[in-house]
Order: C-alpha cells, then sequence, then structure tokens
C-alpha cells in the first residue's frame, strides 16, 4: 500500500527505531521488510548485509554499505557513496562520480575510473598507474604504485607517503606529521594542516591553504594561491598573481598588491587604497577604503556596499539587497541575481546576468553580453556584439541579429532567417530553419539536426549520434565525438578531432589538423601540412611526412627514418629510430630520448630527466627545463635555454 510519509516515518519510528526517513526527498518504490512503501532513493544509507538485495539500476546520492560476501547487480552509480568490507567485490570497470571506500582485503577491477574519489584504509591497494580527475585519500599503510598522477587529488593522514618528485596538477592535503620530498611542484594544490612542512622554495602556480598555525618560509611566491586561516602568517612583501584568503581577523601588511586576489570574510580589513587588477570579495560586514579600483572585480554579497561612483574595467556581482550608486560603468560586468536593479540607461562593455525577476529598462546596448534565466525579459530590439544567453522559455522578438552569440537549451526558438557571425549552440531537441550560416558556429548535441548544405566558415561541433548531410565543407573546423561520422572525400583547410571510434574515410585531406584520440586510425599514407597529435597507442602508416607536425603521448611511435621539416613532440616513453633529422624541432618530456649523436639544425627541447648522448651539437637550440643536464663540454654555435634547477657543466663555450 502506498502511505505518506509521516505514517512511513511513525512506522519506522515504532518498528526500526534505527531508521529516520527524511521529509524532503524525492521518493521511488523500495521494497522494505514486511511493508511495501515508498521510500526515498536519494536520501538513503543502504546497508546490505546477510542475502538483503536491492532491485535498483539507478541510486543517485545513496551511500551504499555492502559487508561480507554481497554484491550489487546494477552497472551505473553516479553520486553513489560505495563502502566496500571484508571480501566484497563490484563487477564494473566504469564510475563516474563514484565515491568508493575499500577497507580490509576489498579490490576493484577498474582500470578508469575519471572523477571517482578513492578512500584507502588499512592495507588496501590499488593496481591502476592511471588516474585522472580521482581523489586518493590515503590513512593508515596504504601505498599506491603510481609516478604520474595528473589532476589526482591526494590526501595524506598520518604518516602516509608519496614516492614521487615529479606531480603537475595534484592537490595535496597534508595531515599531521605528513611531509613531501619534492622541491619543483607547478600546479599543485598544497593544503597544510597542523605541523606539516614543505621544504620548498620556489612553488610557482601553487595553492597554498594554510590552516592552523602552519607558516611558509619563503618571500617570492609568484602565482600561488595563498589561504589563510586562524592565526598564519606570511612573511611576504610582493606577491604578484597571489590569490588572498583572508577569514577571520587575518591581517596583511602590505600596501601593493598587483594581480592579487583578495577574498574578505568576517571582520578582515586592507589598509590599500590602490589596487590595480586586484579581485575583491566581500562578504558580510567586511569594507574597503579605496576610492579608485581600475580592473578590479568586485563581489558584493549580503548588505554590502561601495561609496565610489567610477568603476572602470570593475566587475560587480550584486547578490541580495547590494546597491551601487553608480550612473557610468564602462567596461563593467554586472550580475544581478534576485531583486536588483540597476537605473541606467546606457551601458557600454557591460556583461548582463539577469537571474530571477531581475529586469532592465534600456534600449540601447552595444557590446552588451545579455544572460536570461527564467522569465526575464528584455526590451530591445537591436544588440549588436550581444551574446544572447537563453534557457528555459525565454524568447527573444528580434529578427537580426549580427555579432551575436545565441545559445539555445531547451525548448528556446529564434525566429531568425539570416544570422551571419552568430554563434549558435543547439542543445537538446532545438532546431534552425535557416539553410544558409556563413561565419555561423554551430555546435549540435543529441538529436539537434540542421538542413544546411553549404557550411563556408562554419565550426561544427557533432556530438553523440548527430550527422551532417553535407559532402563539401571547405574551412570547416570538424569535431567528431562517439560514433559521429562524416561521409565526405574531400575536406581542405578542415580542422578534424576525431574522439573514439569516430572514423573518416578520405584519402587526401591537405592543410587538415587531425587530433586522434582513443582508437581513431587514419589509412592514409601522404598528409601534406597535416597537423597529427597521437594520444595513446596510435599508430600511423605514413613514411613520408613533409611539413608535419606530430605530437606523440604514450607509448605512441612512428616507423619512419626521415622526416625533413618535422616538429617532433616525445612526451612520456615516446621512441624515434631515426638518425638523420634535418630542420626538426624535438620536445623530450619525461624519460624520453633519443639514440642519435648528429643532429644539424635541431631544435631540442629537454623536459624533466630527459637525456641527450651527444657530444657534438653544431647549430642545435637547446632549452633545459626541470633537473635536465647535458655532458657536454664543447658546443660551438649552440643556443642554450636554462630554465628552473636546469645545470651545465662546461667550462668552455665559445659562440654559444
Amino acid at each position: 500500500m502506498d502511505i505518506s510519509p509521516q505514517t512511513a516515518q511513525a512506522k519506522l519510528e515504532g518498528h526500526f527505531s534505527h531508521l529516520r526517513l527524511p521529509t524532503r526527498c524525492e521518493f521511488a518504490p523500495v521494497g522494505l521488510l514486511l511493508y511495501t512503501m515508498r521510500l526515498p532513493t536519494r536520501c538513503v544509507s543502504l546497508h546490505l548485509l546477510g542475502c538483503s538485495s536491492i532491485p535498483c539500476d539507478y541510486l543517485p546520492g545513496v551511500s551504499l554499505h555492502l559487508l561480507g560476501s554481497f554484491s550489487i547487480p546494477c552497472d551505473y552509480l553516479p553520486g553513489v557513496s560505495l563502502h566496500l568490507l571484508g571480501s566484497s567485490s563490484i563487477p564494473f570497470d566504469y564510475l563516474p562520480g563514484v565515491s568508493l571506500h575499500l577497507l580490509g582485503s576489498s579490490s576493484i577491477p577498474c582500470d578508469y575510473i575519471p572523477g571517482v574519489s578513492l578512500h584507502l584504509l588499512g592495507s588496501s591497494t590499488i593496481p591502476c598507474d592511471y588516474l585522472p580527475g580521482v581523489s586518493l585519500h590515503l590513512l593508515g599503510s596504504s601505498s599506491i604504485p603510481c609516478d604520474y598522477l595528473p589532476g589526482v587529488s591526494l590526501h595524506l593522514l598520518g604518516s602516509s607517503s608519496i614516492p614521487c618528485d615529479y606531480i603537475p596538477g595534484v592537490s595535496l592535503h597534508l595531515l599531521g606529521s605528513s611531509s613531501i620530498p619534492c622541491d619543483y611542484i607547478p600546479g599543485v594544490s598544497l593544503h597544510l594542516l597542523g605541523s606539516s612542512t614543505i621544504p620548498c622554495d620556489y612553488i610557482p602556480g601553487v595553492s597554498l591553504h594554510l590552516l592552523g598555525s602552519s607558516s611558509i618560509p619563503c618571500d617570492y611566491i609568484p602565482g600561488v594561491s595563498l589561504h589563510l586561516l586562524g592565526s598564519s602568517t606570511i612573511p611576504c612583501d610582493y606577491i604578484p598573481g597571489v590569490s588572498l584568503h583572508l577569514l577571520g581577523s587575518s591581517t596583511i601588511p602590505c600596501d601593493y598588491l598587483p594581480g592579487v586576489s583578495l577574498h574578505l570574510l568576517g571582520s578582515s580589513s586592507i589598509p590599500c587604497d590602490y589596487l590595480p587588477g586586484v579581485s575583491l570579495h566581500l562578504l558580510g560586514s567586511s569594507s574597503i577604503p579605496c576610492d579608485y579600483i581600475p580592473g578590479v572585480s568586485l563581489h558584493l554579497l549580503g548588505s554590502s556596499s561601495i561609496p565610489c561612483d567610477y568603476l572602470p574595467g570593475v566587475s560587480l556581482h550584486l547578490l541580495g539587497s547590494s546597491s551601487i550608486p553608480c550612473d557610468y560603468k564602462p567596461g563593467v560586468s554586472l550580475h544581478l541575481l534576485g531583486s536588483s536593479s540597476i537605473p541606467c540607461d546606457y551601458i557600454p562593455g557591460v556583461s548582463l546576468h539577469l537571474l530571477g525577476s531581475s529586469s532592465i529598462p534600456c534600449d540601447y546596448i552595444p557590446g552588451v553580453s545579455l544572460h536570461l534565466l527564467g522569465c526575464s525579459s528584455i526590451p530591445c530590439d537591436y544588440l549588436p556584439g550581444v551574446s544572447l544567453h537563453l534557457l528555459g522559455s525565454s524568447t527573444i522578438p528580434c529578427d537580426y541579429l549580427p555579432g551575436v552569440s545565441l545559445h539555445l537549451l531547451g525548448s528556446s526558438s529564434i525566429p531568425c532567417d539570416n544570422l551571419p557571425g552568430v554563434s549558435l549552440h543547439l542543445l537538446g531537441s532545438s532546431s534552425i530553419p535557416c539553410d544558409y550560416l556563413p561565419g555561423v558556429s554551430l555546435h549540435l548535441l543529441g538529436s539537434s539536426s540542421i538542413p544546411c548544405d553549404y557550411l563556408p566558415g562554419v565550426s561544427l561541433h557533432l556530438l553523440g549520434s548527430s550527422s551532417i548531410p553535407c559532402d563539401y565543407i571547405p574551412g570547416v573546423s570538424l569535431h567528431l565525438l562517439g560514433s559521429s561520422s562524416i561521409p565526405c572525400d574531400y575536406i581542405p583547410g578542415v580542422s578534424l578531432h576525431l574522439l573514439g571510434s569516430s572514423s573518416i574515410p578520405c584519402d587526401y585531406i591537405p592543410g587538415v589538423s587531425l587530433h586522434l584520440l582513443g582508437s581513431s586510425t587514419i589509412p592514409c599514407d601522404y598528409l601534406p601540412g597535416v597537423s597529427l597529435h597521437l594520444l595513446g597507442s596510435f599508430s600511423i602508416p605514413c613514411d613520408y611526412l613533409p611539413g608535419v607536425s606530430l605530437h606523440l603521448l604514450g607509448s605512441s611511435s612512428i616507423p619512419c627514418d626521415y622526416i625533413p621539416g618535422v616538429s617532433l613532440h616525445l612526451l612520456g616513453s615516446s621512441s624515434i629510430p631515426c638518425d638523420y633529422i634535418p630542420g626538426v624541432s624535438l620536445h623530450l618530456l619525461g624519460s624520453s630520448s633519443i639514440p642519435c649523436d648528429y643532429i644539424p639544425g635541431v631544435s631540442l627541447h629537454l623536459l624533466g630527466c630527459s637525456s641527450i648522448p651527444c657530444d657534438y651539437l653544431p647549430g642545435v637550440s637547446l632549452h633545459l627545463l626541470g633537473s635536465s643536464t647535458i655532458p657536454c663540454d664543447y658546443l660551438p654555435g649552440v643556443s642554450l635555454h636554462l630554465l628552473c634547477s636546469s645545470s651545465i657543466p662546461c667550462d668552455y663555450l665559445p659562440g654559444v
């Protein structure tokens, strides 16, 4: 029988006092012991013991606890929190957005787990080496065999450690007495809690979060994002490109902060009057004494206010009852949320974001970026250079939109027949009735379709099962994702992006930029002027590649010995069997190496631990980044570029 949430709550309290039924959840039928009631599947924590089973195939937001030898039959679990205890196992290989908690001897057979949050407790281990977008939590004696962790979020608790020295794009969370042995960590997000320390003096692009009594000994930290909480301090006087987050009673002693992003929360304050290029976020009762703030991004939340009338290049975000007394705001980005309003009629170069019931009284807004959400409306008929985003049931009455960027989502529609210079984004079942779209950027998602046969200068993005019926598309940028295909044989000047199992039947593609990802292949032998990007285990059957730009990533290889004028980019363990490569631009990243001793006119870029066995390098341009070294003493006519900690042992360098 179907019962109300109140009755279900009463029965649960009477028979199963340890269970609670949330009152504001979406309900779906689930059997519970002797009762057949409508329980919530989104706010439920499911514990399976014994021979329990669940008939659900789709469990968004569910917390699943598997104990013993239990299993679940479902293959797709977005937003599910999985707790595996004992010898529990899961049979699926693809887990987007899943939070995995492994305890004891639990194991996972997954090789590709993007966006997964992995929690390893005890002696749990994972067999995979490449974890893009994974959040790793290491507790106790857990270990990982990975040396390359791009985009991984590492949480080290207790005495956990990592053996790697180069971890680009990793988010490191150090708690307790954890430490890291690396000195160069570009693009790393460091979170220091307690007495954690870092031995680094130069950390470009690092996001530093200091909590408690943490401190850093460095004076120059360009591109660092500093988060100060509690009594944390910094001894820095010059911090260009730093993102400062001040919470509580934190203060900074500096007066000049170019390119700094300031976040003021609570009673934080700053003593400075001139803040070029600063991003100011005011929350609560924070205040600023500044009268002139060019290039500042102001975020006003709550009852915050600013006393100034002239704000060139300012990005204003108004939330709640915030107000501004300004009448002239060139180059201002205005974000109106709720019932916010502005009294001005002329706002050139303004980016307007209207949410809810916000409205504007103006008729002429050149260079304005309009975002209409919900039931927002505009009375304007002429919108040159406007970026229009229509969401929901929004409509526009105008027929002529030169230079407009149109984004159609849902059931939005436009009555226009001529759209020169328009960027059209079609999502869902949107469609356009026009046949001629010069200079239009078309994005087709889902089942969208276009009746056009001639698309010069069009940028076509095909996702899913979208298709186009045309055979000749000069100057078109084609992006094929999934199982998309094109029937054309001649596509000059086309930029082809092949992802997944996409294929092309073309034998002659001059001036084409080919990007091959996944298992994509090309059957052609002659590719003049082509830019080839090979990722993964791909191969090409071509022996002659004049003017080709080759990008080899992973274990890709090429069988050719003579490649004049080729730009080679080697990443990972890629290798080339070539002995003579005049005019080649070689980029070596990671552990790549080249076996050749004589390379005249070559431009060598060494990154990481790459090495070269060459003693004689006339006319070579050497770029050393990171810890790269060269063993040679005599380098006539060489152009040396040393970055970071690179060094050379040479004493005699004529003409270098």
